[in-house]
């Protein structure tokens, strides 16, 4: 569903990749850095199966710096956020 909407907001102008876990999402995001692409956002959630949003935003930023990070949850705690917001 939150695919389909970022779809309609954006058309073709981007590429929208979805994946179900951390592990997945580290797999999409260097294929897509491999295949030349930028990747200006990546969305995360804090708790995924495998990898807590904030780790899987930590390892986007060290290959990535300028890739907007953002981890939404309604299920984290305060050191959680800080982490994920300092790194």
């Amino acid at each position: 569903m939150a695919k389909s909407l970022l779809e309609a907001a954006f058309g073709e102008n981007a590429s929208i990749e979805v994946a179900e876990s951390g592990a997945e999402a580290l797999t999409v995001f260097a294929d897509s850095l491999e295949e030349g692409g930028d990747v200006a956002v990546v969305m995360a959630d804090y708790l995924m199966p495998g990898m807590r949003g904030d780790e899987l935003l930590t390892c986007i930023y060290q290959r990535s710096p300028a890739t907007l990070k953002i981890m939404l949850t309604r299920q984290a705690d305060w050191a959680g956020v800080v982490m994920g917001l300092t790194r």
